[in-house]
C-alpha cells in the first residue's frame, strides 16, 4: 500500500487557511509519482470534471522499509481500490465550509492521503477536496478513502535513507521494555478480522534481541522504565523470515500472564514490533494495536 500523507498547519486564519490545492506544473498519472512526499504535495489539485466516473481509487501510502542488500529506503506503497467510489465522489463534489473560529485552528495540523481518482479511460484526477469549517480536508473524504477496499500493487523506492551497514548496526546496546509497559487497553486487537502483523510482508528485518533486566532508566521513581539490554543482531530474510511471518500472521488475538527473561525487536525499517521470548511468547504492535499469542516452538526457534 504506497499511500503518500500530506500534512498541512495552518498558520492563520481566514485566507490563509489550507485549499488543498496546488498551483498547476506537474502531470498526474495512474500510479504513484516515484518523488519524495514534498514532491507528490506539490503536484496539481483541480475539482472532478463533470460527468466524471471513477473506476477505480489509487492510493499511495509513505514508509521507510529495508531492502536486503540496499539498505534502508524511504518508499512508497501503491494500492488499489475498484468500483465507482460513490461516497468518496461525492463528498468531493461538496462545497468547502466556511470557517468557523479561525483563531482556534490557528495551530491545528490536518494530514490526508494521497490519492488519484480514475475513470473507465485511464484518465487521472489528483481531486481538490473541499475544507471544512477549521480549514483541514472536509471529513467525509478521508473517511470514504478509509472505507474503499484497497489491495497492495507494489513498493517502489524512492530515496535512500541509511545504508545497509548503518541498517545492520542499528541496534540499540539498550532498549525499554515496552512489553511490560503495555497495559491491557494497549493490547485489544483492532477489529475483529485478522490483521496482518505488516501489509505488505517486509522483504527483511532487522532482529535485535534483548535480555530484561531489573535496571530502569529515569532519575525519578516515577520515570524509570523496565529495560533489555541488546543481547545479539542479525537481518532476517528469505525462508525464515516467511517462516516467521506465518507465525507472527497465523495466531489468534490475546496475551500472556507469564513475564519474560528476554524479548526482540523486529524492525522491517520502520513500524517495529515486539515480541516477548518467554513459555508464552506475544507479538505486539501499539500503532496498530496489534496483540497475539505465538506458538512457543516456532517463534523461539526462528528468533533465538
Amino acid at each position: 500500500m504506497v499511500l503518500a500523507v500530506l500534512v498541512v498547519v495552518v498558520l492563520g486564519g481566514g485566507d490563509g487557511m489550507a485549499r488543498w490545492t496546488s498551483e498547476p506544473g506537474r502531470s498526474v498519472t495512474a500510479s504513484c509519482p516515484r518523488t519524495s512526499a514534498a514532491g507528490r504535495a506539490e503536484s496539481p489539485r483541480r475539482p472532478l470534471p463533470e460527468g466524471f466516473v471513477a473506476a477505480y481509487v489509487v492510493r499511495c501510502r509513505p514508509v521507510t522499509r529495508y531492502l536486503p542488500g540496499r539498505g534502508l529506503w524511504e518508499a512508497v506503497i501503491q494500492e488499489r481500490a475498484d468500483g465507482p467510489a460513490g461516497d468518496l465522489v461525492a463528498a468531493l463534489r461538496r462545497p468547502s465550509e466556511r470557517p468557523l473560529f479561525p483563531a482556534a485552528c490557528t495551530l491545528m495540523g490536518f494530514s490526508l492521503d494521497y490519492f488519484v481518482v480514475v475513470d473507465s479511460s485511464g484518465r487521472a484526477v489528483l481531486p481538490l477536496v473541499p475544507t471544512g469549517w477549521c480549514g483541514g480536508p472536509y471529513q467525509p473524504v478521508p473517511e470514504a478513502v478509509r472505507r474503499l477496499t484497497f489491495r497492495v500493487e507494489g513498493v517502489q523506492p524512492v530515496q535512500l535513507v541509511e545504508s545497509e551497514e548503518d541498517f545492520r548496526a542499528g541496534c540499540a546496546r539498550r532498549r525499554v521494555d515496552v512489553l511490560r509497559l503495555a497495559r491491557s487497553s494497549d493490547l485489544v486487537p483492532w477489529g475483529r478480522r485478522p490483521v496482518p502483523v505488516w501489509d505488505p510482508p517486509p522483504d527483511g528485518l532487522r532482529v535485535c534481541v534483548y535480555r530484561a533486566t531489573r535496571e530502569t532508566r529515569g532519575r525519578s521513581a516515577g520515570s524509570r522504565l523496565p529495560t533489555g539490554r541488546l543481547q545479539s543482531s542479525y537481518v532476517l530474510t528469505g525462508d525464515r523470515l516467511r517462516a516467521l511471518l506465518a507465525a507472527l500472521d497465523g495466531t489468534r488475538p490475546g496475551r500472556c500472564p507469564r513475564g519474560h527473561a528476554r524479548f526482540a525487536v523486529l524492525d522491517p525499517g520502520g513500524a517495529e514490533a515486539y515480541v516477548g521470548l518467554g513459555e508464552c511468547p506475544v507479538v505486539l504492535r501499539l500503532d496498530e494495536a496489534i496483540a497475539r499469542r505465538l506458538p512457543p516452538a516456532g517463534v523461539l526457534g526462528l528468533l533465538s
